[in-house]
């Protein structure tokens, strides 16, 4: 496992669902109405012992998420399966913890070459919208960055809207391919890495 010093990058993150949305003008109706404190997102890096709370999160997902997660219809067996057979020490993993109980993961998962890798996102359905699918992203391609992986792809199928805005909010090109949609997008090198401008 490559855990102990390579995945210390993924620190913890907390930060309020609200600081996560669009805000609106406030109505006088608004400040009358008592307002609840939004919940806290907890965003984690997972190791393999967590498996069980993976396999949990995904197990939760309706079948119209499921078939957006892995871009195919998913039985209860074959998403256990799928998470036994995660390779966990080479995949970089995020959760979103709200209240403790996981709702949202992130995963990265690199090519034999470890230049490319495939980033896919999942969020339970009440959570959704929140700004977690994003900040999953964001954090994985903090990590591609730190660790040299220069391209990532995200596939979905077409209908999947928040994928779609994912994609284009990290500004990824897109193309179709076999009835599928595939996102490219080039990490940033790290600014020692980048090339020294002319003088």
């Amino acid at each position: 496992m490559r855990c102990a010093t390579e995945k210390s990058d993924c620190q913890t993150l907390t930060m309020p669902f609200s600081a996560t949305e669009t805000q609106r003008p406030t109505r006088d109706d608004d400040r009358a109405a008592p307002q609840e404190a939004a919940p806290c997102v907890r965003l984690q890096g997972l190791l393999a012992r967590d498996r069980p709370l993976h396999t949990a999160h995904l197990l939760r997902l309706t079948p119209e998420d499921r078939r957006a997660r892995f871009n195919a219809s998913m039985s209860d067996k074959a998403i256990a399966a799928y998470s036994r057979d995660l390779d966990w020490s080479r995949a970089w993993i995020f959760g979103a913890f709200v209240e403790g109980v996981l709702r949202g993961v992130g995963e990265l998962v690199p090519n034999a070459a470890g230049d490319q890798a495939e980033l896919a996102i999942s969020v339970e359905r009440p959570f959704q919208h929140m700004g977690i699918g994003k900040m999953l992203s964001l954090a994985l391609v903090l990590v591609a960055r730190r660790t040299g992986i220069g391209t990532i792809r995200i596939l979905y199928v077409p209908g999947n809207d928040s994928m779609r805005a994912l994609v284009r909010a990290l500004g990824a090109r897109t193309h179709s391919d076999d009835g599928m949609i595939e996102g490219v997008f080039t990490v940033p090198p790290k600014p020692d890495d980048a090339p020294a401008a002319a003088g």
